[in-house]
C-alpha cells in the first residue's frame, strides 16, 4: 500500500513517517532530506502529484496549527486548513484513495466535556473554526475519508519550542515572575502514540475494514499549562518559584476550558497504548535540551 504523508517534517508528521516503512513524505516550509517539497495550495502541482503517484492512503498532517497566529492570518490559515484540504480530498476521492485528516479538540467550545465523535462542534477561535470546516469538506468528498481529532501534542524534537508542550520549558529559563495559564484543562498526547494509532487505522483499511468518518484519540491525563510548566522545569532541574498560576489568562485567540476527547470508539477498535506523560516527557527532554 502506497502511503503519502503531508506535513512530514512537522512534529506529528515525523513520527507518522517513522511508523510507515515505505511512505512518501511531503513538506514545504521546512525542506528536509528525503522528503518531497510540494505547495498544497498550488492546485496544479497537487493534482499532478496525485495522478503521478497514485497513493492508496493519504495522511494529511499539514496545517496552520497556532491559534494566535491563525487569528491574525485569516486568509492564509483558511487557504491551507480548508481550501487545500478540500482540493486534496476531492482529487483523492477521484482515484479512490482515502485521506486521513488530522483535526483537533479545538473544534469544541470546552464547556461540556467529554466529547464523543457525535458531539456537535462549536469552535470558539478561528483555528478551531477552520479545522471544523476542514473536517466538513473532507468528509463531504467521500465516505472513505476519515478525520482523527487529537489534543495538544508533544514528541521527539530537535528544539523544545517547536511544540506547545515542550515549549513551556522557556518559562523556567526566565528570572522574572511569569503568569502561566492555570485554568484550561489539557491532555498532552505523545506523537509516537498517535502515529501508532494512524498506522493501526491504515492497516484496518488495507484489510478491508470500513474506517470512514470521525475518530478521537487522546491521553487521559489532565494538566494545565502551569502544571506542565512546573513538571518540565523539575525534570530539567530548573527553578519554579517564579512560575505563577494564572486563573484568568488572556490570549489573542480564546481557548476552550476543557475539550477532553472521549476515545472509546478507537479504544474498542485498536486498544492503543498511552504513554504516561512523565515517562514520555522525560524521554523527549533527555534527548533535546535546546530551546
Amino acid at each position: 500500500m502506497k502511503v503519502v504523508i503531508s506535513g512530514a517534517s512537522g512534529l506529528l508528521g515525523r513520527a507518522v513517517l517513522k511508523e510507515f516503512s515505505e511512505a512518501v513524505g511531503l513538506c514545504y516550509s521546512r525542506l528536509t532530506p528525503g522528503l518531497i517539497r510540494l505547495n498544497l495550495t498550488d492546485y496544479d502541482d497537487v493534482k499532478s502529484f496525485i495522478y503521478n503517484e497514485q497513493p492508496d492512503f493519504f495522511i494529511h498532517c499539514a496545517a496552520e496549527r497556532h491559534p494566535d497566529k491563525c487569528e491574525n492570518s485569516v486568509d492564509e490559515t483558511k487557504k491551507l486548513n480548508v481550501r487545500a484540504s478540500k482540493f486534496l480530498a476531492e482529487e483523492l476521492a477521484e482515484i479512490g484513495c482515502p485521506i486521513l485528516y488530522i483535526s483537533t479538540d479545538y473544534v469544541f467550545d470546552g464547556s461540556s466535556a467529554p466529547y464523543t465523535e457525535e458531539s456537535p462542534t462549536s469552535p470558539i477561535n478561528f483555528y478551531g473554526l477552520t479545522k471544523r470546516d476542514g473536517e466538513n469538506v473532507v468528509l463531504g468528498a467521500s465516505p472513505k475519508h476519515l478525520v482523527l481529532r487529537v489534543p495538544v501534542l508533544y514528541g521527539p524534537t530537535s528544539y523544545l519550542t517547536e511544540g506547545a508542550v515542550t515549549g513551556l520549558a522557556q518559562y523556567s529559563e526566565q528570572t522574572e515572575k511569569i503568569l502561566i495559564d492555570d485554568k484550561a484543562k489539557r491532555y498532552p498526547t505523545l506523537t509516537t502514540d498517535i502515529a501508532k494509532v494512524i498506522k493501526g487505522l491504515a492497516d484496518k483499511y488495507e484489510k478491508g475494514t470500513n474506517i470512514g468518518g470521525i475518530w478521537h484519540f487522546s491521553s487521559k491525563e489532565e494538566f494545565t499549562k502551569y502544571e506542565m510548566s512546573k513538571i518540565i522545569a523539575k525534570l530539567r532541574n530548573k527553578r519554579t518559584g517564579h512560575l505563577i498560576p494564572d486563573k484568568k489568562p488572556i490570549y489573542d485567540a480564546p481557548r476552550p476550558y476543557n475539550s477532553y476527547l472521549d476515545s472509546t470508539k478507537i479504544d474498542n477498535l485498536l486498544s492503543p497504548k498511552r504513554t504516561p506523560f512523565i515517562d514520555g516527557l522525560k524521554r523527549v527532554l533527555d534527548n533535546c535540551q535546546t530551546l
